[in-house]
């Protein structure tokens, strides 16, 4: 019967979530509350009631009781932590994004990106234009105060003809923004004074549309430039959502005959994409003060070419750096030994025969950060043994992620053959790994 109660507690505890456990002497009194997670928890739930799973005042001994109980203490964490996944995501390099605020975020930053690349367009465009001449009606300089200082805009107006017909224009290009420098618009008003007559461009099919600038200027490219870091926030937390539903793959793979299993969860390609993002921050900074925001078309052509060496060639280095197999856990079934890659408390890779493992198991991490407020780490760890009798732990990997941790100590633990069932989280010191 112990048996029986530990399996129908394993379906349990993927299937439904446990509510109340009360104890009565030696009954336990289970009710749940079936909560449909997947179709696989669906067809568990299937299978516990097929087995009667929902069942009441069933007296076991209190020593079956506490297995059950501990069985049932594991399903709520669990259940607990994959619902909380419904309202969070998370990435290893941006940590934990709230989900409403990733959905503000990628409204806002799409926005932008689409108001940036329609007037792209338009510029590019604009160069089929037909020209005409015209004549500048009105030309000054605009303010705007708010709370967050003053921008400077440049307001135009000018007259023009088409066929005979008069036509007025108010665009001296697609992409118009304010500047917090007030030079930009000053030397837009000097270029166009009132009276000039000036070339117009405008649209064959619609000579209403109109401006004074065509093709692509440096602006334009330092606006790409500027939404950067934005669009790498974006694309990380929607790589969190698509990749929570793998948290509990491990992703071996076999090499010269011998399982790895890559620790570094960032790949090239995102590598690549994270060092683009820093890149243009940096070159806010670098290019964008000293131009106040209006760099020149070759100095943005060359910002940008050196961004774009910068992020691919950081993404060949990393790339070399996972095939190389460096800082992969390496799993040889022929030898029966493991390979452990440098990690924490350790400085060189570690080759262990399989009979020094004794157990495997996730630790508990945790540290003060320099505001003093605790961080919490799961390790998967190896327990040795020695011939003297003294026994060792060895962290594999840091991870701010359980599942992630707990799912390679599963995957282990199917490879050591005879190596115990995993035990839950337990404390670890921050300068001594159990």
């Amino acid at each position: 019967m112990k048996a029986r109660l530990t399996a129908i507690a394993r379906c349990a505890t993927e299937a439904v979530l446990m509510k109340a456990v009360s104890p009565d002497e030696n009954t336990w009194v289970i009710s749940q509350e079936r909560r449909s997670i997947s179709e696989e928890a669906q067809h568990y739930h299937n299978s516990t009631r097929t087995f009667g799973c929902h069942w009441a005042g069933a007296r076991r001994s209190a020593p079956a009781a506490q297995v059950l109980k501990a069985d049932l203490d594991r399903a709520r964490g669990m259940l607990r932590a994959r619902w909380d996944l419904e309202y969070t995501v998370g990435m290893s390099a941006l940590g934990r994004i709230p989900l409403p605020f990733l959905l503000l975020w990628s409204a806002l930053t799409l926005g932008f990106d689409g108001v940036i690349l329609h007037g792209l367009t338009r510029q590019l465009q604009s160069m089929s234009y037909s020209r005409t001449t015209g004549t500048i009606t009105h030309s000054t300089v605009t303010e705007s105060s708010d709370s967050d200082g003053t921008t400077y805009g440049f307001d135009v107006r000018y007259l023009y003809e088409v066929n005979g017909q008069r036509y007025q224009g108010n665009h001296y290009r697609y992409n118009q923004w304010s500047a917090s420098n007030r030079s930009v618009a000053k030397a837009l008003e000097q270029r166009f004074p009132l009276g000039a007559t000036v070339p117009v461009f405008h649209d064959p099919e619609a000579p209403d549309d109109a401006v004074l600038f065509t093709g692509v200027q440096g602006f334009d490219l330092f606006m790409l430039m500027f939404m950067g870091p934005f669009n790498l926030v974006m694309l990380g937390g929607w790589a969190g959502v698509l990749s929570r539903r793998r948290r509990d793959e491990v992703g071996a793979f076999m090499r010269n005959g011998r399982w790895h299993v890559r620790l570094e969860k960032t790949g090239a390609v995102a590598t690549g994409f994270m060092t683009l993002g820093l890149s243009c921050f940096m070159a806010v900074f670098i290019v964008g003060f000293p131009t106040s925001f209006h760099p020149s078309l070759p100095t943005a052509l060359l910002t940008w070419g050196a961004i774009i060496v910068i992020s691919v060639l950081s993404a060949r280095r990393h790339g070399a750096k996972l095939e190389a197999g460096d800082n992969d856990l390496i799993v040889d079934e022929g030898t029966r030994r493991l390979s452990l890659p440098v990690g924490p408390d350790r400085t060189q890779r570690l080759d262990i025969p399989w009979n020094q493992v004794c157990s495997v198991s996730v630790e508990t991490h945790t540290t003060k950060d320099s505001d003093g407020d605790t961080q919490t780490t799961w390790r998967p760890t190896v327990m040795l043994t020695f011939a003297n009798g003294t026994s060792r732990g060895e962290a594999i990997a840091d991870w701010n992620d359980e599942q992630r941790a707990t799912a390679l100590v599963e995957w282990l633990k199917s490879r050591l053959h005879g190596a115990p069932r995993v035990s839950g989280p337990s404390k670890l010191s921050p300068s001594h790994s159990a």
